[in-house]
């Protein structure tokens, strides 16, 4: 199902989140329950304090408690290579989502716990407790920093604000050898990055590419499509020209004269730790234009399978949409550059390539290989 505000949830998904909803509420109510019930007129009194505002400190505190709880489980989605997401049969790409969700809780639950504490301070003349940097007790001028950061990170979430400063994150970085590109004719590049044979992948991998000549700040992710079993010493990503990042990077190495030297960046790769194509009898991947990236992959691991370990490949029906017939050229990248067609006559594959944006009709082949 589709929720405005949360996007694509199962219902599993929809019900844990509504039970960690009722735990913050649950735990909020109980912790006022207790508090109120100690705060009475004669100890406001002894504060110098109305009832009403011994109860919003009481309010602030909590506010500030239950955030510390949401910030515990902040980071657990998005910590890649986690071994407890592994537990759970999730990837860290999976799990982005509840990350952000429960980013949007912590970020409501500090604002509120922020804003409380300035009406208390300001109600009850203490606004020099905003520049209180305590040595042995609670710095304020930290936690107020510390909201502010927090402020504006979380507006760099909303997609207007990203649109209209194209903010973009910088994370760490590992420097790579492009050996070889194959350029296709529809602004579609395969980059071949040398690689280490102890450095394996499943397939569906992701890496995050970084081109500084083009952008210093951008990141994308790119589906890898080679076989680290098939090809032990290259890694391999298909490139759509789509975005001004992706049609700079065409240009560059389709031009007449292309630059000697490519500096890259990636991080990763991650996915799945273990995939098993070879339990089911017959494999039906659907896909749409550069969408087919992670089913060359699986492709690939399969040709692997039956040239090098002899095992019984499971059927595969390929059924692929392109908005061009000239897109239909992807479907050569199902081979990798250094391979040939006896590669896959082991295989019980069938395409079914579809073309949806042509005005003249084009032959629509069904064969099996």
């Amino acid at each position: 199902m589709i929720i405005k505000g949360l996007g694509i949830v199962s219902k599993i998904e929809l019900a844990f989140f509504l039970m960690f909803i009722a735990l913050i509420v649950w735990s909020f109510v109980t912790y006022l329950h207790v508090s109120f019930a100690t705060i009475t007129h004669k100890s406001a009194a002894k504060k110098g304090e109305e009832i009403w505002e011994s109860k919003l400190s009481s309010v602030a505190l909590r506010f500030g408690l239950i955030g510390n709880l949401c910030l515990a489980f902040l980071f657990f989605p998005v910590t890649r290579g986690s071994s407890i997401l592994s537990l759970f049969g999730l990837t860290s790409e999976a799990s982005i989502k509840y990350h952000m969700w429960l980013g949007h809780i912590v970020m409501t639950l500090f604002s509120s716990h922020g804003v409380c504490y300035i009406i208390y301070w300001i109600a009850t003349n203490q606004t020099s407790e905003m520049l209180k940097w305590a040595k042995n007790d609670i710095s304020n001028v930290a936690g107020e920093l510390a909201l502010i950061a927090g402020l504006i990170m979380w507006a760099t979430t909303f997609p207007r604000i990203r649109r209209n400063y194209k903010l973009q994150k910088k994370i760490r970085v590992g420097n790579v050898r492009l050996i070889s590109s194959r350029v296709l004719p529809c602004e579609t590049l395969e980059l071949n990055f040398s690689k280490s044979q102890g450095l394996s992948f499943t397939p569906t991998s992701i890496i995050f590419v970084n081109v500084p000549s083009i952008s210093k700040a951008q990141w994308h992710p790119f589906t890898i499509s080679s076989s680290s079993n098939l090809e032990p010493e290259k890694l391999s990503v298909m490139i759509k020209g789509e975005g001004s990042w992706s049609k700079k990077l065409y240009q560059i190495l389709s031009s007449p004269n292309p630059v000697n030297q490519l500096d890259v960046c990636v991080e990763g790769p991650y996915g799945p730790i273990s995939t098993n194509f070879l339990r089911h009898d017959m494999l039906v991947m659907v896909s749409g234009g550069s969408g087919i990236t992670p089913f060359i992959s699986i492709f690939r691991e399969l040709v692997f399978t039956t040239e090098t370990l002899k095992c019984k490949a499971p059927k595969i029906l390929l059924i692929s949409a392109f908005k061009d017939s000239s897109d239909l050229i992807m479907l050569e990248l199902l081979l990798s550059s250094s391979g040939a067609p006896l590669e896959i006559t082991k295989l019980d594959l069938q395409i079914e390539a579809y073309v949806t944006r042509e005005n003249q009709p084009v032959a629509n082949d069904k064969k099996s290989i």
